[in-house]
C-alpha cells in the first residue's frame, strides 16, 4: 500500500513539474519545492518533538552529502529535463535510480562511490540530450 501511494505522489509531483516548468526555470520550481520540503520536515520535527540538533558529526555530513548530490544535483536534473521531455521520458530515465544504487551497493569503496556519484549524475544530465 506504501509503495503504490509512494508511486502516486511521485507521478503526480511528475504531473505538476511538467505544467509549471512551461512558465517557471528550474531555479524557481526546485526552490519552491525544495523549500516546501523542508518546511514540512521541520513541522514534522516539531510535532514530534524530535530534536533537530545534537547528532553526530557524520550525521550532518550524510545530510548534507544527500542534499548536495542526491537533491540539487539529482532531482533538479529531473526537474530541468521537465522542460525539454515528456514526463513519460523523465518518469523512465527516474526509474534508473534503483539500478545504480544496486551497483553502488556491489561497490561500497569510497573510491567507488565517488566515481558513482560522477558517473549518475554524468549519465542524468546527458540523457535528457
Amino acid at each position: 500500500g506504501l509503495a503504490l501511494l509512494g508511486a502516486v505522489f511521485v507521478a503526480v509531483y511528475t504531473l505538476i513539474g511538467t505544467f509549471v516548468r512551461r512558465t517557471r526555470s528550474t531555479t524557481v520550481y526546485t526552490t519552491v519545492v525544495y523549500s516546501a520540503g523542508a518546511l514540512t520536515v521541520l513541522l514534522v520535527l516539531l510535532f514530534t518533538g524530535t530534536a533537530p540538533l545534537g547528532y553526530q558529526p557524520v550525521d550532518y555530513a550524510a545530510a548534507l552529502g544527500l542534499a548536495v548530490f542526491c537533491t540539487l544535483m539529482g532531482h533538479s536534473i529531473f526537474s530541468w529535463g521537465l522542460h525539454y521531455e515528456s514526463p513519460a521520458f523523465v518518469s523512465m530515465a527516474k526509474l534508473l535510480e534503483p539500478v545504480f544504487s544496486f551497483v553502488d551497493g556491489l561497490l561500497q569503496r569510497p573510491v567507488y562511490n565517488i566515481c558513482y556519484i560522477f558517473i549518475c549524475e554524468t549519465q542524468c544530465f546527458f540523457i535528457f540530450f
